[in-house]
């Protein structure tokens, strides 16, 4: 990449790793670089709008969908598409910082966050409340598995780091 970043959001999109915003120990980014392993390079894509760290993103639609993070706390998303470039989507309900998301039958699903015990989902069109928590849960791991979402692990809010996993179904 250009320079150092920590605390961003990677997403493909594609068959390209596109790396979004993030921190470089001084400064929130809001700045995008794309690798292409094709020719095992990297290039500069559109800066996104507000900058954030420790967001979320995937890909809905055909469309590169970021949201939450920190410069905030932030409820704000934005949403890529090579034909239109940046747009800024409806809010969130709740702020999602150190949350964590994969995307299931074309809709992001965004789980917890500092503070937070809700699981929203992003449709292409609206935020949705799902089933909460069992407890406010931030900096888990998630994977997708047989259509159902894991979250894993994280610290959870009045007990500490947990060992724990959630599967939403």
């Amino acid at each position: 990449m250009s320079g150092p970043r920590s605390l961003a959001c990677s997403v493909v999109l594609d068959g390209e790793l596109w790396v979004l915003g993030g921190h470089d120990a001084i400064v929130p980014l809001q700045s995008v670089e794309v690798w292409n392993p094709q020719a095992n390079s990297w290039r500069s894509s559109p800066s996104f709008r507000q900058a954030r760290f420790e967001h979320v993103g995937g890909v809905v639609g055909g469309s590169l969908v970021i949201a939450g993070g920190a410069n905030g706390p932030l409820t704000s998303a934005e949403a890529f598409s090579p034909a239109t470039g940046w747009t800024s989507l409806p809010p969130m309900p709740h702020a999602a910082l150190c949350a964590t998301a994969v995307v299931l039958g074309g809709r992001l699903y965004v789980a917890g966050g500092m503070g937070c015990d809700k699981l929203q989902m992003w449709d292409g069109t609206a935020w949705t409340l799902k089933a909460d928590l069992p407890a406010a849960r931030n900096d888990a791991a998630s994977v997708a598995v047989d259509g159902k979402m894991w979250v894993i692990g994280g610290h959870v809010q009045g007990e500490g780091v947990t060992a724990s996993v959630i599967i939403y179904d």
